[in-house]
This record gives structure tokens, C-alpha cells and sequence, in this order.
């Protein structure tokens, strides 16, 4: 088994100082930063902190993908059906998996597997609550787009142009009466 990383083992306000400079530097002038390293009186080769630049820009440029989906999605679909908070739970589920079968324990912190139980069992239960949520808000869309079309029938609209309109908000038809 490898040993630690030193970085993650840096002081946090010297990790994320590296993290900036790392960015700053488009992930490049890895010699630079091992001697900036060193005046700080750390000893980190430069290889150290190519791998640990590696696996941080694809954690960014992932981040960036996933905000950029989140964002698209918003604009698309409004957030009325909460995508977004369906999206991260996603997200996160895939994540937790993934780093379960690959048993790659880095990739969520110092987390043991009963913490990691505990993690996926709450996804899961925030997956069921937000469906649960969504199912209740179609419920009370259909009941709503009902009693308008009924009110439409009562003001002079035939029940045909009623339930045109009721399926052109829901975009789906209703069950024949």
C-alpha cells in the first residue's frame, strides 16, 4: 500500500495556498512551488506535487463540469422539480460507489466503511424523500390543472378545449370521465 500523501498531510492554510498557486500557475512551475515548499519547511519532491496537481486538476475540471451540467439544467428545466438537488444526490451516490468498488478510500477522506455505510444509507433516504416530494408535487399539479379545467367548463368551454388546455400544461392528457 502507498505511502500518505505528504501534501494532504501539509497544514490546511498551507495546502490551500498550494491549491491556489497550483491554479494560478495553470498546474505548471512544479519546481517553483517544491522550493516555495521547502522555504515553508516542508520537504515535498516535485513529483509529489505533480501527482497531487494531477488528481486536483481533475477534481476542478470535474467540479466545473458539474456545475456547468447543474447550471444547464436550471436554465433548461427551472429548478421547480428540484433537478439540481436530484442531480447532487445522483452525483454523490456515483461517487460513493464507485470509490466503494474501487476501494479507494482517498477519494472521500479518512472515512471507514461504517461511515461510509451511514453516508450512502442517507443519500438513499434523501433519493426516496425526493421523490416522494416530487410524486406529492405532481399529485397537486394534476389536481389543481383538473379543478381549472373544470372551472373552464362552468365558464362556457366545451370539455374537449378544457382538457386541450390541461394537456398542454401538463403534457399529459386526462383520464377519460
Amino acid at each position: 500500500m502507498p505511502s500518505p500523501s505528504k501534501i494532504k498531510s501539509l497544514p490546511e492554510p498551507v495546502r490551500k495556498n498550494l491549491e491556489e498557486q497550483l491554479i494560478a500557475n495553470h498546474f505548471s512551475n512544479y519546481d517553483e512551488l517544491a522550493e516555495w515548499l521547502q522555504g515553508q519547511g516542508f520537504e515535498i519532491s516535485r513529483s509529489s506535487i505533480g501527482r497531487f496537481g494531477k488528481d486536483f486538476k481533475k477534481h476542478c475540471e470535474d467540479l466545473k463540469r458539474s456545475t456547468d451540467m447543474a447550471l444547464i439544467l436550471s436554465e433548461q428545466l427551472g429548478d421547480d422539480a428540484n433537478a439540481l438537488g436530484d442531480a447532487a444526490i445522483r452525483t454523490m451516490q456515483s461517487e460513493l460507489y464507485q470509490a466503494m468498488n474501487e476501494y479507494d478510500w482517498s477519494r472521500i477522506g479518512q472515512m471507514d466503511p461504517n461511515e461510509l455505510s451511514l453516508a450512502v444509507a442517507r443519500l438513499s433516504r434523501a433519493g426516496v424523500n425526493q421523490k416522494k416530494w416530487m410524486t406529492e408535487v405532481k399529485q397537486r399539479v394534476a389536481q389543481v390543472a383538473d379543478e381549472v379545467a373544470d372551472m373552464a367548463v362552468e365558464g362556457g368551454l366545451t370539455r374537449e378545449a378544457a382538457n386541450e388546455f390541461r394537456t398542454k400544461v401538463l403534457g399529459i392528457p386526462a383520464l377519460p370521465s
